[in-house]
């Protein structure tokens, strides 16, 4: 009887014990990536007037990266231009919403040109002044800097200036789209996040998972990258000049231009 009580007592333990191990998964989204789930189950037990207890734990669980960004633009998709202007900004927030410090390529792309745009620029607003100062200039293909979705408030968000100038030549009504295209970097380096293939067998190793949504139609879901768009478009006034004469008045009251009379 004490031998079928024991072995009841380890079937108990073992579902404890998955039970755990599913409530801290569960647990582990927002938490940093690394950090250690340790898993332990105590059963109290009784075989006859014997009170017992046995306490069993599993491999402990490291948690894994989530990679998630968010490009959102702050015009409400357009800016209006006219034409020959200068430094016209399109206001844009990247954000990670993982859970690992990780830095950014930031580029733009342009499927339609209707104006088009000339000079385009990125810059990273430090200063979310929504000035693109000289010192905020992004080079090309370098890691625009690092977003610490745990550091406080703030920490996550990075405000960028896409900024373009308009040719003189520009007609009302014609846009360009332009959409700003942030892919995930590993921290501090310009070396391109990648995903990992499978699970690690290892349960301490840290695996790779993106998890980034649908962008526009410059990226995917779940490809490390995500972007937003708005146009830029053109509002010009369009003048049409005529001069018409309504009288001629001369000196002797006639209505000949001769020189002296008002038209």
């Amino acid at each position: 009887m004490q031998y079928l009580n024991i072995r009841k007592v380890h079937r108990l333990m073992m579902a404890l014990a998955l039970f755990a191990g599913g409530s801290q998964t569960a647990l582990a989204v927002g938490t940093p990536s690394g950090d250690l789930i340790s898993n332990t189950a105590t059963v109290d037990y009784q075989v006859g007037a014997n009170a017992r207890f046995a306490t069993g734990s599993a491999p402990d669980i490291a948690v894994d990266n989530r990679v998630d960004v968010t490009v959102a633009n702050q015009d409400l998709g357009n800016v209006n231009v006219s034409p020959g202007q200068t430094d016209r900004i399109q206001t844009y927030l990247v954000t990670n919403t993982g859970n690992t410090t990780q830095g950014y390529i930031l580029t733009t792309a342009v499927p339609t040109a209707g104006i088009p745009m000339n000079n385009i620029r990125i810059y990273v607003d430090a200063d979310t002044d929504g000035v693109p100062d000289a010192g905020e200039l992004y080079t090309a293909g370098t890691n625009a800097g690092d977003l610490d979705p745990n550091g406080g408030v703030g920490a996550d968000v990075m405000q960028v200036l896409v900024v373009a100038d308009v040719p003189a030549g520009a007609t009302n009504g014609a846009f360009d789209e332009f959409r700003l295209i942030a892919q995930t970097t590993n921290a501090g380096t310009n070396t391109v996040t990648t995903a990992s293939v499978a699970p690690d067998p290892d349960p301490t190793v840290v695996d790779v998972v993106f998890a980034d949504g649908t962008g526009t139609a410059s990226e995917i879901a779940n490809d490390g990258q995500h972007s937003d768009a708005a146009n830029y478009t053109v509002t010009s006034a369009s003048l049409a000049l005529a001069k018409t004469v309504l009288s001629t008045a001369d000196e002797f009251g006639t209505d000949f231009a001769i020189p002296g009379a008002s038209i």
